[in-house]
C-alpha cells in the first residue's frame, strides 16, 4: 500500500501538470490574439483601398476567431456592407446571402445619427 507522502506528492505533481497545461493554453490564445492583431494592423498599414482592406480583415478574422464576418462601413446617414468572409461548407452561398441582405439596424441608427446633428 503506498504512502500517504507519496499519494500526496503524486496528486501535487498531477495538480501542478494540469495548472502548467492550462496556463499554456491561456499564453497560446493570447499569443493568437496578439498575431491576429499584428496582422490587422499590417493589413491597415498597408496602403490597400478600404475595401480591400477590409476583405483582407475579415480573411483574418474568420476563421481564426469567428465563423463569420461582416463588416459595414458608415458612408453618411447610408450602411453599405463592405466585407463579409465566412467558413464552412456552404460559406459561398452564406456570403452571397450577407452580401445582399441590407444591414437594417445599423441603417436606422445611422439615420438617426445624422438626423440628430
Amino acid at each position: 500500500m503506498p504512502r500517504l507522502a507519496d499519494v500526496i506528492v503524486a496528486s501535487a505533481l498531477v495538480v501542478a501538470v494540469v495548472i502548467a497545461a492550462i496556463a499554456v493554453g491561456k499564453v497560446r490564445r493570447i499569443n493568437c490574439r496578439f498575431r491576429v492583431l499584428d496582422e490587422i494592423a499590417g493589413v491597415a498599414d498597408s496602403g490597400l483601398p478600404l475595401d480591400e482592406a477590409l476583405d483582407a480583415i475579415a480573411g483574418i478574422l474568420v476563421p481564426e476567431l469567428g465563423d463569420f464576418c461582416t463588416i459595414d462601413v458608415l458612408e453618411g446617414a447610408r450602411i453599405r456592407r463592405a466585407a463579409v468572409r465566412v467558413a464552412g461548407p456552404d460559406a459561398a452561398a452564406v456570403e452571397a446571402g450577407l452580401l445582399a441582405r441590407k444591414p437594417a439596424l445599423q441603417e436606422r441608427m445611422a439615420t438617426a445619427a445624422a438626423e440628430a446633428c
